[in-house]
Formats: structure tokens, C-alpha cells, sequence
């Protein structure tokens, strides 16, 4: 059975002692190199044992278990803390945090390795990103936005950034390269081949709102085709101020009919100039081998017909070829 002993002197002893403390020195403090053991017990309670340099050692009482007495010195640190009492802690390591080995009793690792373990836990834990799945995911590169570089299911998946949006418009992929859809733009410059509806049977729409139209060919040609189709230019009901072609310099332009006739259409009031601003050159009317008729005038109302009705001096040969028996 233990026995605490905490019972004082009930009379004061006297002796004799070799030498004297000197008066620097406090009474009831030990110093020595050494921190004190439970067989410590020749001190009487409250003795301050000083472990010289290093921590201050209390004798809070003495026990005696079977006759055996043993000194209880207080921790230099104070009593270790509890989940219900508050109390010295010890620091852990890293090392005893990621491998759980820490000595029993109270100590707790340091903030920082506890972020480090965490992380280390949950990017080697943790799923990827899928369809469907939360999980962790890759900050793709600018190369890989891209070039659309695609996830890898369960092992990787790539994220854009809003700093990839830069270099993905400026070298973007085909826009409807796959499944075409609509679009709409405010301006649009293109560089390079440009093809327009030149699939499929869909019909093409080119303006429409009050602004102005130019096609321009730069150094190249410009090529207006049919495929065999009715070509109409400004054939509509709007009154259309049209003009083709052009009088500069050696400019030329070729009216061209096959089979079908040329036909030259006007309104009941029209007047028809030709040639009014030529002032050298000939003006031919009729092929040089023509086999046909070459009607002028032929209405069947009164009119008038007025040829070299000019007010310059004009010659006028009227030359007839008589075929034979004729």
C-alpha cells in the first residue's frame, strides 16, 4: 500500500554543519548538473532543485510505497495537457505526423505540417475531374487550349484559364468545323480563301440593312457565274440606278448571248441612247456574215425615223448587194 508523506516537523532540529552557505546563495534551492529522481528524497517539501543551465525542478511531496520512499518532483514544463484539462503540449514532427508515431500522451504537430500532410493526402486521394464526377483537375497550357488537347478519363483533365483565351483567338480551329451552326458578327475580316455557303442547298443572303455593299477584287479578277441558272442583278421592283461597266481609259465591256436571244427590255416611256459621248471610232450594228433579218423600226404605229439626224455635215452611204435573180 502507497503512503503519502506531506506530515512537517513537529519540532525543530538543530545540528551542526560543516561549512556555511554563503549569503548569496538562497536556502531551500539545490543546484546541481542533473535533473532530480524519485530516490531524491532527502529535502524536505517546496525544496527548488535547479538542474544548472537547463530547468527548475519543485519537490511537491514524498510517497512511500511498501517502505519504499520516493521523491514526486514537479515537470519544468508543468503538467501535460488533456482533452479535458489545459497543460503543456509537445511539439511533433513531420515525420511522426505522416507515419502516426508520435509518443503517447500530448503532442500535436505544427500548423504548417498539418497543410503539407493534408494536401499530400487529397492530390493522392483525391478523383479527377470527369462528366459527372467532382475531383481535381490540371490548369491546362496555352499550347494545349489550342490545340484542344483533350482529358485522359480517370487519369487526367485539363482546365482552360481565362489567360489561355488569348492565344487560343489568336490561332482559334475552324468555327463550325464540326457541326456548323449560326453566327453572327458586328465586323468581319477575313484573310485568306473565303468560301460562302458553297455546300449544301441552304440560300445565301449577302446585305440587307440600309449600308452600303462593295466588293472589291484588289489585283484579282472578278467572276460572277450562273451554273446554268436565272442570273438577275438589280431585277427587282425598287427603281435601281445600275450602271456596268466603265468609260476610263481601255476599259471594254462584252454583252454576250447564246441561243437563248438578246433581248433589251424597257419601259413604255424609255428613251434609249447609244453611243451619245462617242465622238471617233465605228459603231457597228450586225455580224460581217450575218444570214439573218435586221429589222429597224418595226412598229406597227406611226413613228418616225430619222437617220444622220445630226446638225454636222453627215454622209451617208446606203450600199444594197442584189444577189442573183434578185
Amino acid at each position: 500500500m502507497a503512503t503519502n508523506v506531506y506530515a512537517q516537523p513537529s519540532s525543530l532540529n538543530y545540528c551542526v554543519a560543516f561549512g556555511a552557505n554563503p549569503s548569496t546563495v538562497p536556502s531551500g534551492i539545490v543546484y546541481q548538473n542533473r535533473a532530480p529522481t524519485a530516490s531524491d528524497t532527502s529535502y524536505a517539501m517546496g525544496t527548488q532543485w535547479l538542474n544548472v543551465g537547463v530547468a527548475s525542478y519543485d519537490l511537491l511531496g514524498l510517497t512511500s510505497i511498501n517502505g519504499v520512499l520516493s521523491a514526486n518532483w514537479s515537470s519544468p514544463e508543468g503538467a501535460p495537457a488533456s482533452t479535458s484539462t489545459a497543460g503543456v503540449v509537445f511539439l511533433g514532427t513531420y515525420a511522426q505526423l505522416a507515419a502516426g508515431n508520435a509518443p503517447a500522451g500530448a503532442y500535436v504537430p505544427l500548423t504548417n505540417d498539418v497543410f503539407t500532410f493534408v494536401q499530400s493526402v487529397v492530390l493522392a486521394g483525391a478523383a479527377i475531374a470527369q462528366t459527372g464526377v467532382t475531383g481535381i483537375t490540371n490548369l491546362a497550357t496555352n499550347a494545349q487550349a489550342v490545340a484542344g488537347t483533350a482529358t485522359v478519363p480517370g487519369v487526367t483533365a485539363l482546365a482552360v484559364q481565362p489567360s489561355n483565351l488569348a492565344a487560343v483567338f489568336a490561332a482559334p480551329p475552324a468555327i463550325g468545323g464540326t457541326t456548323p451552326g449560326a453566327g453572327t458578327f458586328t465586323t468581319l475580316t477575313n484573310v485568306g480563301t473565303a468560301s460562302l455557303n458553297a455546300t449544301g442547298t441552304a440560300a445565301t443572303t449577302i446585305g440587307g440593312s440600309s449600308g452600303a455593299i462593295l466588293i472589291a477584287t484588289g489585283a484579282g479578277n472578278f467572276s460572277l457565274t450562273g451554273g446554268g441558272n436565272t442570273v438577275g442583278i438589280a431585277n427587282d421592283a425598287a427603281a435601281n440606278l445600275v450602271t456596268v461597266g466603265s468609260a476610263t481609259g481601255a476599259a471594254s465591256l462584252t454583252l454576250q448571248a447564246g441561243t437563248g436571244n438578246f433581248v433589251l427590255t424597257t419601259a413604255a416611256t424609255t428613251n434609249v441612247t447609244m453611243g451619245a459621248a462617242q465622238t471617233s471610232g465605228t459603231f457597228t450594228i450586225g455580224g460581217t456574215a450575218a444570214t439573218g433579218n435586221m429589222v429597224l423600226g418595226s412598229s406597227s404605229q406611226t413613228n418616225t425615223l430619222a437617220i444622220a439626224n445630226g446638225a454636222g455635215a453627215t454622209t451617208l452611204n446606203l450600199a444594197v448587194n442584189q444577189a442573183a435573180g434578185a
